[in-house]
């Protein structure tokens, strides 16, 4: 993999008591589209605008290229940034708006116009140079902002809730469009967003950040598959959270109990015995079958019709709640569970990831 084009290294930033960010580190590679994600406040936002240079950081570096970016000045940055309002001029048009900031550089007219062009049919707005932004869309604002932070050819794209504002499907055709634009310029996008699916689906590598600090980070499928504790398990997707103990450690493989007393094994030989843990299993993973099976025992309270897919809810008699997971045109499995129904519940070993924070 290519040099980092963007590195921070121990970042940290406070607001009076509040530690927003807290000695965060990470890299952005050449070309990348990387996803920081996390809940509101956890300080994602704040991290953004340190890179953009709109907060200044308490310690810590943030290095481009091998320049040390904290002492200069926004507008010197070879860094721009997507607002999530858009902040378009109202009074002026598509064109004047995308110009503005190769005007303000003093880029001769000629070139302006080029590249005003080449940015509104990126963006798949022809025909619309001359609207102001009263007479747009949401979908067409958000294009014609993403058109003006790209025309002065940033090393960065910063993008903070990109998507937020637009209605469900619009935001899903727009992701798309963002990853087409994005390998089309071989731009470095970072997007920030409080929302896992859109993370998931455009970025190649995601962080998750809770309380200031970066929780774990890779690409979406190991985040997702291999979390590394209950926070990023619970946050990115939904997940079945199973309290058990170790028994035995032995030949590579370990056995547990779950509460409910049912015993699994799975390979994994680093648990102590005694422990205490928490085992993950995602919902697609939970497999629902008779309740004369052995194994865990609960009640169907809730089943949920979803096109392709249909999420159940299944009570166990503790009172927990275990979410499964079925898809729907899956020839070889046809039975279908309704409220009421008493079902066992099982999963493979392969698809528990065992969590000890």
């Amino acid at each position: 993999m290519a040099d980092p084009i963007l590195r921070l290294s121990r970042l940290t930033k406070t607001f009076g008591p509040l530690k927003a960010v807290d000695g965060v580190s990470l890299e952005i590679h050449p070309g990348e589209f990387f996803a920081l994600l996390g809940p509101s406040g956890c300080g994602k936002t704040t991290l953004m605008r340190m890179i953009a240079g709109f907060e200044t950081p308490d310690s810590g570096l943030i290095d481009m290229e091998g320049r040390d970016l904290t002492p200069v000045p926004p507008h010197r940055r070879p860094v721009n940034m997507m607002f999530q309002s858009y902040a378009l001029f109202p009074h002026m048009s598509v064109e004047r708006n995308i110009a503005f900031g190769l005007v303000q550089e003093g880029m001769p007219k000629a070139e302006i116009a080029k590249r005003v062009t080449d940015m509104i049919d990126l963006v798949q707005l022809g025909g619309m140079a001359a609207r102001r932004p009263d007479q747009l869309s949401g979908g067409q604002k958000q294009r014609v902002a993403l058109a003006r932070a790209l025309a002065k050819r940033p090393k960065l794209l910063l993008l903070d809730e990109p998507l937020a504002a637009l209605d469900r499907k619009l935001r899903e055709e727009t992701q798309f469009e963002l990853m087409r634009i994005q390998r089309e310029l071989g731009t470095s996008f970072m997007v920030v967003t409080h929302d896992q699916d859109e993370a998931m689906a455009m970025a190649q590598r995601i962080a998750v950040m809770r309380n200031g600090v970066i929780e774990q980070s890779g690409a979406p499928h190991q985040v997702y598959r291999e979390p590394a504790n209950r926070f990023v398990a619970g946050f990115i997707g939904k997940v079945n959270l199973f309290d058990a103990k170790v028994l035995a450690v032995a030949f590579g493989r370990t056995r547990l109990a779950l509460t409910s007393g049912v015993e699994i094994n799975i390979e994994r030989s680093d648990l102590a015995v005694g422990a205490q843990a928490t085992l993950a299993v995602r919902p697609e993973d939970i497999a629902l079958g008779s309740a004369n099976a052995a194994g865990l025992i609960g009640e169907v309270v809730d089943a949920v019709f979803l096109g392709e897919t249909s999420q159940l809810r299944v009570q166990l008699p503790d009172g927990a709640i275990v979410q499964a997971a079925r898809m729907n045109a899956r020839a070889s499995d046809t039975r279908q569970f309704m409220r009421g129904d008493r079902v066992s519940i099982g999963f493979a070993p392969s698809a528990v990831r065992v969590l000890l924070s």
